[in-house]
């Protein structure tokens, strides 16, 4: 799942698209994790951290902030996957 200009940080349902979009976070984890200066740059322990309390908790305080560290984290790890 990367960041889509159309809808961007600010929509309000990013936090439960990750869920819904399970596939597609997993394998964008594993391009990430897989890649050697991606995998060294990015806390993947975090990114994970942040997505497992997205799976077991929308409605908490915290959702906003751990969905944009996952999507963040995501599209920097990402971004570093080209080089």
């Amino acid at each position: 799942m990367e960041y889509l200009r159309t809808t961007g940080l600010q929509s309000g349902d990013v936090a439960h698209r990750m869920p819904a979009e399970h596939d597609a976070v997993a394998e964008a984890f594993a391009r990430v994790d897989t890649h050697p200066l991606a995998g060294e740059c990015v806390d993947l322990a975090k990114q994970r951290s942040a997505l497992q309390s997205l799976e077991h908790d929308l409605s908490s305080p915290g959702t906003a902030a751990a969905a944009r560290v996952v999507l963040l984290g995501l599209n920097v790890g990402l971004y570093l996957t080209r080089f």
